[in-house]
């Protein structure tokens, strides 16, 4: 996936999804953060659908209607690795590590090692 430019409503809206841990119509997600307008919500929906950042994961019934709920086609985290391509690896994993807790960082150490040593193999 090559580096997509977004809005901030577009990334609210994601955001959103990416918490979710079920596919949600865009009354919900309205309901979830009602700081945007639900005709803005629909609109941005078809921008993200249009960018293949979103899909339409069933149709469900929202009281006696039948709409579409959706689902994120990306991955929180593939979706920040495109828009940081073409950085070098080293400089992100110092950023990264150095932003952790003391707690969090001896964890997340093991964690960066486990991975080198999968991919060494």
């Amino acid at each position: 996936m090559n580096k997509i430019k977004i809005s901030n409503k577009e990334l609210e809206i994601l955001k959103i999804l990416w918490d979710s841990d079920q596919p949600l119509t865009a009354k919900q997600i309205y309901e979830g953060n009602s700081n945007l307008v639900l005709s803005t919500i629909q609109a941005t929906i078809k921008k993200l659908m249009q960018k293949k950042l979103l899909e339409v994961s069933d149709i469900v019934y929202s009281g006696t209607v039948l709409t579409r709920s959706y689902s994120a086609s990306v991955s929180k985290e593939e979706f920040v690795l495109t828009q940081f391509e073409g950085l070098e690896i080293q400089n992100l994993l110092s950023l990264f590590l150095g932003k952790q807790s003391k707690k969090n960082l001896q964890s997340e150490i093991q964690k960066i090692e486990e991975l080198l040593e999968k991919k060494r193999k």
